[in-house]
């Protein structure tokens, strides 16, 4: 009998297996790669199943085909956890790639109480202001250098969890993956530990469409506040919500904080810091939107084109030599 895969990778698509030119390298390329269970998870019809067998690299490679159209990248890859075999299940996203010993060094970082692990996010596309100063509001803490201390969150959709771990949470896990801040929340509460594994790098395609940034940040911004107030009193969240120039101000100096440390900001740096104005305005806007409101903040539009690639480079073309010659493969139509 074969012995069950270490780690188990959850990859989302649209489209066909060709649309995959951005993560896959990488995960072929990965040390481990034989001790890797590659699920992916895409819309019936859109994948041939033919084409999974010269994926030789990996322990195993599964496809688990939607009846609907995925709509939500968080829900469809949770909803496959069940299916998966091995102890710990990794997110990667279709506009990521990792590096050859990015997985290695995750597996390595776990330890007995550890119930994520996160890995540290690279921009991709940091040839772009707009993109980098997604980035930054986006990665956070996550944003390199990192080290292996105890995180209170790590990167949405980039975390390797604990099976273990999961099976703790309260609900529906598919569902709770809608929104992954709770998730984060409920371990630490439940005395699992959250941490980044140093040096274990994946490089990230951020959103590079101004619109975008600003609509992005906005939405960002609700869940957060949201999150935070859930049980604050009246009183308390009217009073947050007239501090929105301060909570712009302390946004846009933790993003510029972000900017001066991460090398890959270095050639880019006053321009980013310029777009990072707009990134917490609308940050602050959306909190501040939620403390008034307390609506369960949704925006399926913001769901779907967290599944772009090409859009998300805003017609520019990569400097970095990997990310523009998988763009160039990939199919016409992919968006």
């Amino acid at each position: 009998m074969r012995p069950p895969p270490d780690l188990s990778i959850i990859l989302v698509c649209k489209g066909g297996l060709a649309t995959l030119q951005v993560p896959l390298p990488g995960l072929r390329a990965q040390t481990i790669a034989d001790r890797i269970e590659l699920v992916i998870v895409a819309e019936r019809g859109t994948v041939v199943r033919d084409e999974l067998d010269h994926l030789t690299e990996f322990h195993s490679v599964h496809l688990v085909e939607q009846s609907n159209p995925i709509t939500n990248r968080g829900h469809a890859g949770a909803s496959v956890i069940g299916q998966t075999s091995a102890a710990l299940v990794a997110f990667h996203e279709n506009h990521t790639r990792a590096m050859p010993d990015t997985f290695e060094r995750i597996v390595a970082t776990f330890g007995k109480d550890t119930g994520a692990v996160g890995p540290s996010m690279r921009a991709a596309n940091s040839d772009d202001p707009v993109a980098l100063a997604m980035y930054v509001l986006a990665f956070g803490t996550s944003v390199p250098p990192v080290s292996s201390n105890l995180q209170h969150a790590l990167p949405y959709q980039n975390a390797t969890f604990r099976k273990t771990a999961l099976e703790t949470l309260a609900g529906d896990v598919a569902e709770r993956f809608t929104s992954e801040a709770d998730v984060h929340a409920e371990l630490i509460a439940n005395g699992f530990e959250l941490r980044t594994a140093e040096h274990a790098d994946i490089w990230h395609v951020n959103e590079a469409r101004p619109r975008r940034l600003a609509g992005d940040s906005f939405w960002i911004g609700r869940r957060f506040g949201y999150a935070r107030s859930t049980h604050w009193p009246l009183v308390r969240r009217l009073t947050y919500a007239v501090l929105f120039p301060v909570i712009a101000s302390l946004t846009w100096w933790r993003l510029t904080r972000d900017l001066r440390r991460t090398p890959d900001a270095r050639d880019h740096f006053k321009g980013a810091v310029c777009w990072a104005t707009v990134a917490a305005a609308g940050f602050a806007a959306g909190e501040v939107v939620s403390y008034l409101t307390q609506s369960i903040p949704s925006n399926p539009d913001f769901e779907l084109h967290e599944l772009h690639i090409i859009g998300r480079l805003n017609g520019r073309t990569p400097h970095r030599t990997w990310l523009a010659e998988a763009v160039a493969a990939l199919p016409k139509g992919t968006l």
